[in-house]
């Protein structure tokens, strides 16, 4: 796993390239890419003056767009080397059924569930879900998910710079987040095994 320390570096020295570079991993679904850091280090250069809110979106929202067409064609091509692996069957299983019952808003949803979101792409192209309904939720998903990240990073650095007993908070309310997911996934496992 890399260093945040490394990824920070990386970010402020490469700003818009890198930060794009950064969201398309992370939509590709790569592992070691903490999307947060890269709403924290836009916000910190949106703050400085040294980017626009504006352009940060623009190029926010275009590496998730161009990353998760990328991810649709590669689902699309390697379907069936795709569904051998046992993680990605289950999280398959998960979306395929939500793409039955609610269409294709499914791919709007999916841009807001961080474990799914990389990975929602891959099955809409394993799906064969027909590509300009991809493209159209997938961009108004995108956009509407990096305005909220990047406008909830905007208030979450100014509370935790304002009020510094709200870190004890953060930190409990993110452990707690910690342990419910670890929870919800051994209960999944367990669900599973029986």
């Amino acid at each position: 796993m890399i260093h945040h320390g490394v990824l920070l570096r990386f970010l402020y020295k490469y700003t818009l390239p890198g930060m794009f570079g950064f969201m398309c991993l992370e939509n590709l679904g790569v592992p070691f890419v903490p999307i947060e850091i890269g709403y924290v280090v836009v916000q910190s250069l949106i703050s400085q003056g040294k980017i626009s809110y504006f352009v940060a979106l623009l190029v926010f929202t275009f590496a998730h767009i161009l990353s998760s067409v990328a991810a649709y064609f590669l689902g699309e091509r390697f379907h069936e080397r795709l569904i051998k692996s046992r993680d990605f069957k289950n999280i398959t299983h998960r979306v395929e059924h939500w793409y039955e019952r609610y269409g294709a808003v499914t791919v709007l949803a999916t841009r807001f569930i961080g474990q799914i979101r990389p990975f929602s792409s891959y099955i809409a192209g394993i799906a064969e879900m027909p590509f300009a309904s991809f493209l159209t939720y997938t961009t108004i998903g995108a956009l509407l998910f990096n305005v909220a990240a990047i406008s909830l990073t905007s208030v979450g650095l100014r509370i935790w710079k304002q009020y510094p007993i709200s870190h004890l908070f953060i930190a409990i309310l993110y452990i707690g987040g910690f342990v419910w997911f670890i929870l919800s996934i051994t209960n999944e496992r367990r669900k599973n095994a029986e």
